[in-house]
């Protein structure tokens, strides 16, 4: 965040100079473990991503006639009844 001790307890007053300190000493004695946890959940986020299509990409990769017909379905649905055709 980029933010010094005082900086944090001014912006946070439910934290004293203490926990901060005592956050950054844990840090400091865990490095390794924390950048590894950091790394695996990062990969595992990766690994959903991949996983998972991006509606969005979805969207934009599908013919314009499937776009087209949604947009049609979703304006005829919200249409009053009296002006569809029988």
């Amino acid at each position: 965040m980029g933010l010094c001790q005082d900086e944090i307890v001014s912006q946070h007053p439910s934290i004293t100079l203490a926990d901060v300190y005592a956050a950054l000493a844990y840090y400091h004695d865990h490095l390794q473990e924390i950048r590894q946890q950091i790394r695996e959940d990062e990969a595992y986020a990766r690994e959903l991503q991949a996983q998972t299509p991006s509606l969005v990409q979805h969207k934009r990769s599908a013919p314009k006639c499937q776009q087209l017909s949604a947009f049609t379905w979703m304006k005829m649905s919200v249409a009053p009844q009296s002006s569809l055709p029988i």
